[in-house]
């Protein structure tokens, strides 16, 4: 008896731990910075045309004027682009952002990722 017990309450301690670490509500996110952002881009990504109906459709709706942080234009994308492309693409591939709805596709980060890279132009 004495054995069983001497293995059980350290894994029960062990998978509480782990359990309560892996459970948190508030996850912070470690923004990529974007000058380590490179891209394979046979094309050039407008913002008007491509980044802005990303924000508008994903993003706009919680992350427009009055709330923080505000993408509601070119500048305001601009200032937080690592943040915006770190909930993009946290890590194990779990999407933190858009809050509550499915991750973005792939193809739409990456049009993000190459308009970084190509200097997030307001074009």
């Amino acid at each position: 008896q004495m054995k069983k017990s001497h293995f059980i309450l350290p894994l029960i301690f062990v998978s509480t731990t782990v359990f309560l670490v892996n459970c948190t509500k508030d996850k912070t996110i470690e923004p990529i910075p974007s000058t380590f952002i490179t891209a394979d881009c046979p094309d050039t990504i407008k913002f008007q045309e491509k980044i802005l109906p990303i924000i508008t459709e994903y993003c706009i709706s919680c992350h427009e004027s009055g709330q923080s942080p505000n993408f509601s234009n070119h500048e305001t994308v601009v200032a937080n682009v690592d943040k915006i492309f770190s909930s993009l693409t946290a890590s194990n591939g779990v999407s933190l952002m858009p809050f509550g709805g499915p991750a973005i596709n792939d193809s739409l980060i990456q049009q993000f990722k190459c308009w970084m890279s190509q200097g997030k132009l307001n074009n």
